[in-house]
């Protein structure tokens, strides 16, 4: 698959589609050991636009919520999984399990890891919660001026005040390192020390 280019429309299943990309390289390049990462967490991926047919051969629609460890040894660049997402849409399942199951197989075998897949029908889309909010106080709306968009570990200070607290922000930005597209998601930090 080349990524950052421009793709064809497949509109039956393909897991080929599905771009994996290792995550030891970039963590090294910040000081992380892949090995040991000092943090725990997931990633979870909210996927609006899942269609595929019934067996009568109608249109389904849903939204997936796709969920694993983000100490898996790699992960899925996200245009492929859109593209792969696509790819069901002609393409006939005789149950929302039956996609389920398939998905989840088709990310494990290519992310090394458990994956959590849960198809939403958009009937009840008003009625669930993808994934909880994070608790803790929210970091957003302090007023802060920025000008530098990288990371920069200097920006960072401490104080003497021992705490223990859980911070947040919906704020989150990178960029893909494959073709560049920007994600956006959220992060929470829980730590106990010095503030």
């Amino acid at each position: 698959m080349e990524l950052g280019k421009t793709s064809d429309y497949e509109s039956t299943y393909n897991p080929n589609r599905l771009y994996p990309i290792p995550r030891a390289a970039k963590r090294q390049d910040i000081g992380i050991d892949p090995a040991h990462p000092p943090f725990l967490g997931f990633d979870c991926w909210n996927h609006y636009e899942v269609s595929w047919l019934n067996e009568k051969g109608k249109p389904v629609v849903a939204i997936a919520e796709i969920v694993y460890d983000c100490n898996s040894p790699m992960l899925i660049e996200s245009k492929s999984l859109k593209l792969y997402f696509n790819s069901f849409n002609n393409t006939i399942f005789k149950s929302i399990e039956e996609l389920e199951n398939i998905i989840k197989r088709d990310l494990e075998t290519r992310i090394n890891a458990d994956v959590l897949v849960c198809i939403h029908p958009l009937t009840r889309a008003q009625v669930i919660t993808l994934q909880d909010s994070f608790t803790g106080e929210s970091i957003d709306d302090l007023d802060v001026e920025c000008s530098v968009y990288m990371v920069e570990p200097s920006f960072l200070s401490v104080s003497n005040e021992d705490v223990e607290e859980v911070l947040y922000s919906d704020l989150l930005k990178s960029n893909c390192l494959v073709t560049n597209q920007p994600d956006w998601g959220s992060v929470q930090i829980a730590y106990k020390g010095k503030k």
